[in-house]
């Protein structure tokens, strides 16, 4: 079973390396699910690890119907990552009825012939899971990472083991909520690739912290807490895929 952690640090990328991952999936704000990362980080991440790494290309939070701004800004990143050393782009579009954008998605897919495209959650948001993996094995997708439609892949293990079960040459990964007490369920139903943080938080080397005030709709607490991959929890949980 491959592992793969999902990060928005360098250094969470060198811990995951350091842990066992298999492969990263690089992204900015995870506290949102993840957006397009920067030149900056991924350039930084690429020279500082050896294991295969995506990107996440999503131009903000919230949902998948993208207008043709948006929608430009996916293929303008893809254009400018494309030439980097990275294994492919984690990408997903939705129509407004929630079906899959298929039209968009080639565009897309065709814009970089020579990567792999992941698609991602947003496949979860789709609506009807067994219509978006027809259209993903016509579009060429090379794994999906999916909870089974649900909040939490634990409880979508039944619509996981189908998936897998009909996905012919696409990758059914498993994501959402993994950790080590529940690892065990998918490899049971033969789950070949999981996704996850296995994150933990520390605390700002801020020493100074001015009161009454905070970033954006950030919390004065939160401000100083940062998520970081953690070498122990990803550990344990190579160890369990591999026992």
């Amino acid at each position: 079973m491959k592992i793969e952690i999902c990060v928005d640090r360098v250094s969470s990328g060198v811990i995951a390396e350091k842990a066992g991952a298999t492969r990263l999936e690089l992204c900015q704000d995870l506290s949102i699910g993840g957006t397009t990362p920067s030149f900056g980080l991924v350039k930084e991440t690429l020279e500082n690890v050896n294991i295969p790494v995506v990107l996440m290309i999503r131009p903000r939070a919230g949902d998948f119907c993208y207008d043709d701004y948006e929608f430009s800004c996916m293929l303008n990143d893809i254009e400018l990552f494309k030439e980097l050393n990275i294994e492919g782009f984690v990408i997903g579009i939705l129509k407004a009825d929630g079906s899959i954008d298929a039209k968009r998605m080639k565009l897309a897919i065709e814009s970089a012939p020579n990567k792999d495209f992941i698609f991602h959650r947003a496949f979860d948001m789709s609506n009807n899971l067994d219509n978006s993996l027809e259209i993903s094995k016509e579009l060429g997708i090379k794994r999906i990472l999916t909870g089974g439609g649900k909040q939490r892949a634990i409880d979508g293990i039944g619509v996981l083991e189908k998936l897998t079960k009909k996905s012919e040459d696409v990758i059914i990964m498993a994501g959402s909520g993994i950790n080590l007490d529940n690892i065990s369920k998918f490899k049971e139903i033969n789950i070949s690739e999981i996704h996850l943080s296995g994150k933990h938080f520390t605390q700002s080397k801020m020493q100074f912290r001015k009161k009454n005030i905070s970033m954006g709709s950030v919390s004065k607490e939160s401000e100083y807490l940062i998520e970081e991959a953690s070498l122990e929890k990803i550990v344990k949980i190579v160890k369990a895929i591999n026992s």
